[in-house]
């Protein structure tokens, strides 16, 4: 359950329940990682996202109401840059487990990513 990760449907198969790979939010998703790696900053990133026009998951609910579809502020990106799921984990209470679901970025992006986050931690 719970909201999507941009880059990731629901999933259509009910027995394995893994989500499926949106193959255009996940290449903006790897824009996302890579993007930061080159600015070294949350702030101008979530500018440059911004300029680009890059938006949050535009989800329709069951009653037809779309959630999301707006900028995506740095609070979101700090998320999405941590998130584990983009490995093919779940992570749950602090733990990541293996997923059932494809990995979008590859472990030595994500690793650098971590380390650039943590250079830059105030």
């Amino acid at each position: 359950g719970g909201t999507l990760p941009l880059g990731y449907d629901a999933p259509t198969d009910l027995v394995t329940r893994a989500l499926v790979v949106n193959e255009a939010e996940a290449e903006t998703v790897r824009h996302i990682f890579r993007s930061y790696l080159e600015l070294g900053s949350v702030h101008q990133l979530e500018a440059r996202l911004d300029r680009e026009g890059i938006r949050s998951k535009l989800v329709l609910t069951r009653n037809g109401t779309q959630r999301g579809g707006v900028r995506l502020s740095r609070g979101a990106l700090y998320h999405l840059l941590k998130n584990r799921t983009y490995l093919g984990e779940i992570p749950h209470q602090g733990r990541a487990y293996p997923g059932n679901h494809a990995p979008i970025i590859d472990a030595e992006l994500f690793e650098q990513v971590q380390a650039s986050r943590a250079t830059h931690r105030v």
